[in-house]
């Protein structure tokens, strides 16, 4: 079951991130903004528990490996 849960939410939770980076591309808050929640879904997720703890951690993995692919290349 938290195989599934990591399956099917990272790639949404990590995609709507970068739809929001898109739309914010010319917006400094709004980037930071986007940072924030964030933040508070990891902090929410730790608090939440087991299932989605993993679930976060595996998102910010991946956008931990997006933003170091993306911004070490430019």
């Amino acid at each position: 079951m938290e195989t599934a849960l990591v399956v099917v939410l990272v790639p949404l939770i990590c995609g709507g991130a970068l739809w929001l980076w898109y739309l914010a591309r010319d917006s400094r808050q709004g980037r930071l903004m986007i940072v924030a929640l964030w933040g508070v879904l990891l902090a929410m997720s730790v608090i939440a528990g087991e299932p989605w703890v993993l679930v976060m951690g595996a998102a910010t993995v991946m956008m931990g490996i997006w933003v170091y692919g993306t911004w070490r290349y430019r």
